[in-house]
């Protein structure tokens, strides 16, 4: 018998006796640990026996299955941290988002590895969203009235967008603050209309980029869905599939650098609907969008390396933002924001004024996720004029 079950019998545990013999395989071990619990039942009374029962039931009303299932997952889970390192890892498709349940030196390594903070934004930009920092809408009207140098006629696109963008979202929330309907429930449209249409707005100025509202299917999740589709002949055609539907998606041709959720309530940053859209439905769809980007760069590690998408997550009147990146190897590392508030009152608008700065660091990431997938050297345009015609 194991020396584990010689310990108090209240530790016993399988999938704490799985760690201590990782060595040994999965099938040996599961085999050990049964017949070992069963000869305590059959020898020994009291406590020991009670829990060595206990431990036989509570495997019989799982499966086999289900408990290998979830010894790769704990073993996946350590494996970023050797994967960072690795230099020639399993595909992307293959790798697994690290799980909340790590210890805490762990996560604090995935999260330090080749870091990326977030953008600052221009000390004159931020300055003018300041100056929006009012307790009321009268004034904020005030504020909105005051003539700045950029307007009219020495408005210049290229330097003054984002200040145009700024004054406009500010007076557009202003019009929701005087009707009183954000303290309303409203349908996830209402909320993508009246409130978040800023995000949209927001990438007005970058040529080609068109943000794709109305549950859009992504390109990216119907690339791979339908990579192994194959015209008839001994098997029928399966019907093409569509990609993942995101309530937002930002695309640029053939590509998507962003996506977002909406959801009308917000029931606390555990809420049911926010833990699957900030867990589990956009991490996928960002990692469709961050395979398809490698893909068209040929897997280029100084490109990839530099690659960020984002999503945002909405849930009533509260925004958060996820950031996937490529910190090594092939996995996909997920970071996530503050939970950031439009207020219901005008007297705490100064919250609605975050929602603003983290929306332009957004597009600042995107920006520069497509400059870098758009950037060629020379060797790589005589390169891809070379290769004209070639199947790849």
């Amino acid at each position: 018998m194991p020396k584990y079950f010689e310990r108090d019998p209240a530790a016993w545990d399988i999938i704490d006796f799985l760690s201590e013999y990782e060595a040994e395989p999965f099938d040996s071990n599961i085999d050990t640990y049964l017949k070992d619990l069963q000869r305590i039942v059959n020898s020994q009374k009291g406590k020991r026996a009670e829990k060595a029962k206990l431990l036989i039931k509570d495997y019989r009303e799982a499966s086999k299955k289900t408990f290998k299932s979830y010894w790769k997952g704990k073993w996946r889970e350590r494996r970023p941290l050797r994967l960072l390192a690795d230099p020639t890892p399993d595909p992307l498709e293959h790798s697994w988002p690290p799980s909340p349940n790590q210890r805490q030196p762990n996560l604090k390594e995935i999260r330090d590895t080749c870091s990326k903070d977030l953008p600052e934004m221009p000390t004159d930009l931020l300055k003018y969203v300041s100056f929006f920092r009012r307790k009321t809408t009268e004034e904020l009207r005030i504020a909105l009235d005051t003539r700045q140098d950029w307007e009219g006629k020495n408005f210049n696109k290229t330097r003054h967008f984002n200040f145009d963008w700024v004054k406009n979202s500010v007076y557009n929330l202003v019009l929701e603050f005087e009707s009183d309907m954000l303290q309303q429930s409203h349908l996830e449209a209402w909320y993508n209309i009246h409130v978040w249409t800023f995000i949209d707005k927001s990438f007005n100025e970058l040529e080609g980029v068109d943000i794709v509202r109305g549950e859009s299917c992504s390109l990216a999740s119907s690339k791979r869905k339908n990579n192994r589709r194959i015209i008839q002949g001994i098997v029928k055609t399966t019907r093409k599939s569509i990609g993942r539907r995101g309530d937002l998606i930002v695309r640029k041709g053939p590509y998507e650098y962003g996506a977002s959720e909406v959801g009308k309530d917000y029931e606390g940053d555990n809420g049911s609907k926010l833990l699957k859209e900030r867990g589990l439905k956009s991490p996928k769809m960002l990692k469709d969008m961050m395979i398809d980007l490698g893909n068209f760069v040929e897997w280029k590690t100084d490109k990839l390396r530099q690659f960020e998408l984002v999503s945002f997550i909405h849930a009533g009147l509260f925004m958060i933002l996820l950031r996937m990146d490529v910190p090594a190897g092939y996995i996909c590392r997920i970071t996530r924001s503050d939970t950031l508030q439009v207020p219901t009152n005008v007297s705490q608008f100064e919250k609605a004024l975050k929602c603003l700065v983290l929306t332009w660091k957004a597009k600042t990431i995107i920006c520069k996720t497509i400059d870098v997938v758009e950037e060629m050297c020379d060797d790589d345009v005589l390169e891809d004029l070379q290769g004209a015609g070639t199947l790849s």
